[in-house]
């Protein structure tokens, strides 16, 4: 196909399928409700015939129609009043419009009368992006791959404001009359070998059509928001006169959580603050046994001991410590098994995502027989789900933003989040054992003879 007659062929193909049958249109006509809408269907189909002669006319004298964009009028009314017409397809016009558009913005009569490079085909595709529309441009043309959802305006538009290679857009409007748009898909052009079947796809084309779109600061990844106010009931046992400032770098840690949105790089902020906890929970046991007493290499040995256990060990221990303080009616080991069960409860309905998730995750189930058993839960969840998230190794369970199942976002943002909200603001609430310095300093020698 020639380049002047892939500009112009989808638009005429899809006129034609307006004008081109009379019996068909006067079928059409006699089966509306009234004179008016007969006599505007008239006018519409009289304004068809006329653009479709003019686009040929044009077209024959390799020249730029530059009534293009009044057609955006015709074609839109025409949809808002006669769209059930048999055999009008608005988004065929309106890809054809808007490519056509975008390539005659860098042409000028006489239009090339030369092939369309035939060296591209094309795949469906079922994905999305933040882009909308995405294009190489790359010195080497078959070496270009073009992203675009024919269907959408969104997605068109984003694309006529990109920077495409001009041949590959001939290419694109050249297959404009055998797509098809009632699958409402995205498509892929790439090199011609690389397409067997336009509906199977090609994973190595996707793969580094990914690259890149990262490449070039195009997001490919969905964001998976969490903007809910955090959960502190605690507010009201917060005394000024108490030592605050010890908790200065926790606090900054919990602004950075609150500017965060995405719901995974939230969970590790909020990580970060437990990390934090498990290691000053273990001085603070030594600051306040030794009672302002002199610190021996003694007790930095026992120091080191306490805090060189795994990770998981040391977050149960701070778990179990912080479960044991007042809370509410009870303690805040009450309050989280009973916010669990209640949790379950209320989702009872997404019970199968939620056991899906857990049994990837922790190798278990929804089922907790005792509160001394929830502690375990508890912080197995809390670690597991950092790992999951931070490490990404074939033998592991990997959390992302594409892997984010409804099953996982209900735990998370359901129960886990809020509630470890709810555990760190009671930590930090008054003085206890657990994460409150006594004093700002320790004494490492005597002045005494």
């Amino acid at each position: 196909m020639r380049k002047v007659d892939a500009v112009y062929s989808t638009l005429i193909a899809q006129f034609g399928s307006v004008c081109d049958d009379t019996t068909k249109a006067d079928i059409f006509s006699e089966a509306l409700q009234n004179d008016s809408e007969r006599e505007l269907f008239e006018s519409l189909f009289v304004a068809f015939i006329d653009e479709k002669e003019n686009l040929e006319s044009y077209r024959d004298q390799l020249d730029i129609y530059p009534a293009l964009p009044q057609l955006h009028v015709l074609i839109n009314k025409f949809k808002d009043n006669f769209e059930q017409f048999p055999g009008f397809d608005y988004q065929a016009c309106l890809f054809g419009l808007m490519i056509a558009e975008r390539i005659l913005q860098n042409e000028v009569s006489p239009l090339p009368a030369e092939d369309v490079d035939d060296g591209f085909d094309f795949f469906y595709c079922d994905i999305e992006f933040e882009c909308r529309a995405f294009s190489t441009n790359l010195p080497t043309l078959n070496r270009n791959i073009l992203w675009v959802n024919p269907s959408s305006i969104d997605s068109l538009t984003a694309l006529s404001e990109s920077a495409v290679a001009l041949d590959l857009l001939y290419f694109l409007i050249s297959v404009g009359t055998t797509i098809d748009f009632r699958l409402g898909k995205s498509m892929i052009v790439c090199e011609r070998t690389c397409v067997t079947d336009r509906h199977a796809g090609n994973a190595n084309v996707i793969a580094l059509m990914k690259l890149h779109m990262v490449s070039s600061g195009n997001k490919i990844t969905r964001s998976n928001l969490y903007i809910a106010p955090p959960q502190n009931s605690s507010q009201q046992n917060y005394i000024p006169a108490n030592s605050y400032a010890q908790f200065s770098e926790v606090i900054h840690i919990l602004g950075e959580y609150l500017d965060r949105k995405d719901v995974l790089a939230k969970f590790l902020s909020m990580y970060h603050v437990i990390e934090n906890f498990m290691i000053k929970s273990q001085i603070v046991k030594l600051e306040r046994k030794a009672n302002g007493a002199m610190f021996s290499i003694r007790d930095f040995r026992r120091l080191n001991k306490a805090v060189d256990i795994s990770e998981v060990d040391a977050i149960e221990k701070l778990v179990k410590s912080i479960f044991s303080l007042s809370y509410a009616t009870g303690n805040f080991g009450d309050f989280a098994l009973t916010t669990w069960r209640n949790f379950l409860t209320t989702h009872a309905a997404s019970g199968l995502e939620i056991d899906t998730f857990l049994s990837s995750l922790i190798n278990g189930s929804q089922t907790i027989n005792s509160s001394i058993q929830f502690i375990r839960y508890f912080s197995t969840l809390i670690y597991q789900m950092r790992c999951s998230i931070v490490h990404n190794k074939e033998t592991e369970f990997h959390i992302s933003n594409e892997t984010y199942s409804t099953g996982c976002r209900l735990v998370m943002e359901q129960y886990l989040l809020p509630t470890l909200e709810e555990f760190v603001f009671l930590a930090m609430a008054e003085d206890n054992d657990i994460v409150w310095y006594r004093s700002n300093s320790i004494k490492l020698w005597s002045l005494s003879a």
